[in-house]
């Protein structure tokens, strides 16, 4: 069902006018015809003009493109920060368009409404014959002009369920499909699933719920939903969801919930000769008559017992060089497991297994693949990876922001003030370093952040991302806000004197894509004072990082 609402008009061939005139809006506003001329039409009749008149919705459509495509920057929202009084920009630049065509144009009337992000907006068309007047209806988060005011139907069925053996951290969910407007036979926009460990029973309970995703595979009406959610810590959680039609009206679902099935255990901090060994470096160079020592690390997130297989194939045929069994999480939570191949004279294919002992008997492979993909030993001339120290002051940008003096910057500044207490309030250091000083199509196998401690009261500061570019002699905490990702990389306690932090994972990321450094700050009431690049020359910054060209 649609609620539609005609011209308030008699029949009249104007309407040939104003599908025209939309016709010519769109072209303005756009630079493109986004309608067939099909819709403009050619009536010479009353006849003809009667049906398109009747035609109402088709017209009304371009209407609202119109208005679309000549608001501010192309935008559909009429309407000031206010939210009050109609832009004066998008008032003036529709009457300049409608008058060229004939038309006189005034805003009768506006409203705004908040709760579902719409605005109303009431037109008079005149031109000195006829009169149109009408009222437009937009969603204000998609541009679009809004017909359909029936939301989807309430989805009273979903079911949630563990998948047993299948996927890590999964729960199964199933609905039956609701329509567009209630329960006619069409087919809603888009599902917004939820989760949370406590039912989800009202809409503010599903606004506390933690997002998980959009979900678009939209069914028909009556039709079976089923949809995976995945990689949640195995315990019971509570699911909920919310369904939208392209006007943004929204209906909910019941609550379900299940237990997320188990975790397979896994392998990591693989490496040979202290060297890592991972998807992104899988070989390993060696001299012939070495002794190579490989070791790693096992975890299972559901402290089962595992056993642990080391794979290993020189030519054809894998073979079971070694074997733990039964190992408990006591073991493997503080053990690193090894194994050495002595005076190696020929290369070595290998690969890790380990499997819990589940009722499932959930399994991983380190490489993830193997035996099709494994990781190598090779026999060559060993060239062990360069290593750069960017120390530079024209490859290094730093500076603090200071909650306390928000809009003051501090890029001249000699230290980096990390601090987080309640009087005063928080500091928090920004620093970033160019890594153009890194051949292009190098490979990195670690970095490490090294930091001058001035100053200290032993506790941990946490690294964190910095997810847009900053100035460093123009940032402040204002300008600064938020951009930054909120799980940090990585921490350690500061101590006098230079201290390290490992930051491989982020400098890899950092070379392969955007790099706007880390932001520096404390989770606890601490206070770190660190030297800058504009300290002493032995006090300042240093980026350790070892590649292979």
């Amino acid at each position: 069902m649609k609620d539609k609402v005609c011209f308030k008009s008699d029949t009249s061939a104007q309407i040939i006018i104003l599908t025209g005139f939309v016709i010519a809006i769109i072209i303005l506003g756009m630079g493109t015809v986004l309608y067939s001329a099909a819709n403009s039409g050619q009536q010479t009749s009353i006849l003809q003009s009667d049906r398109a008149y009747n035609n109402f919705e088709n017209i009304r459509e371009e209407y609202g493109i119109a208005l679309m495509v000549s608001s501010e920057k192309g935008e559909i929202d009429p309407f000031n920060v206010s939210n009050t009084t109609t832009i004066l920009e998008f008032e003036d630049r529709m009457k300049t368009i409608v008058e060229s065509h004939g038309f006189i144009l005034n805003f009768t009337d506006h409203e705004h409404i908040k709760v579902k992000d719409r605005a109303v907006v009431n037109i008079l068309f005149a031109d000195g014959k006829k009169v149109f007047n009408d009222s437009v209806t937009y969603n204000l988060l998609t541009g679009e002009i809004i017909y359909d005011t029936i939301p989807p139907g309430y989805i009273y069925d979903l079911h949630a369920k563990t998948t047993g053996c299948f996927g890590d951290g999964f729960v199964e969910l199933n609905w039956t499909a609701v329509g567009n407007d209630y329960y006619e036979d069409t087919s809603a926009y888009k599902y917004e699933i939820r989760y949370s460990n406590k039912s989800i029973n009202t809409s503010e309970e599903f606004d506390n719920a933690t997002f998980y995703r959009y979900y678009y595979d939209v069914k028909k009406n009556g039709t079976n939903q089923i949809y995976f959610v995945e990689e949640l810590v195995p315990v019971r959680w509570h699911f909920a969801i919310k369904v939208y039609d392209k006007a943004g009206n929204f209906n909910f679902s019941n609550n379900a919930s299940a237990k997320a099935s188990e975790w397979s255990p896994e392998v990591y901090n693989i490496s040979g000769n202290n060297t890592p060994i991972n998807s992104n470096v899988p070989e390993l160079q060696v001299n012939a008559g070495t002794d190579v020592i490989i070791e790693f690390n096992v975890t299972d997130r559901d402290g089962d017992n595992v056993n642990i297989s080391f794979m290993i194939k020189n030519e054809s045929t894998w073979d079971k060089a070694w074997n733990w069994t039964a190992v408990s999480p006591a073991e493997y939570n503080n053990v690193t497991f090894n194994y050495t191949f002595n005076d190696i004279q020929e290369n070595w294919d290998f690969y890790i297994n380990v499997t819990d002992d589940s009722t499932c008997k959930r399994s991983k492979t380190s490489p993830e693949g193997a035996p099709d993909s494994n990781y190598t030993i090779n026999l060559t001339d060993y060239t062990p990876p360069k290593t750069i120290a960017i120390n530079s002051t024209d490859y290094i940008n730093d500076t603090y922001i200071d909650e306390n003096l928000s809009v003051s910057n501090f890029g001249l500044d000699t230290s980096i003030y990390i601090q987080s207490k309640p009087n005063p309030l928080d500091k928090h250091g920004l620093i970033k370093f160019n890594l153009s000083l890194i051949p292009p199509g190098a490979t990195i196998v670690s970095a490490n952040i090294s930091l001058y401690v001035e100053q200290t009261e032993n506790s941990s500061v946490y690294f964190h991302k910095i997810n847009s570019p900053w100035d460093e002699y123009g940032v402040n905490w204002t300008s600064f806000g938020d951009s930054y990702n909120l799980t940090p990389s990585t921490n350690g306690i500061p101590t006098l004197g230079y201290t390290n932090w490992t930051v491989t994972n982020d400098v890899i990321d950092f070379y392969a894509n955007s790099n706007h450094g880390w932001l520096i700050k404390f989770e606890v009431d601490n206070m770190t004072i660190f030297s800058s690049k504009e300290a002493n020359v032995v006090q300042r910054p240093i980026l350790y990082v070892e590649y292979y060209s």
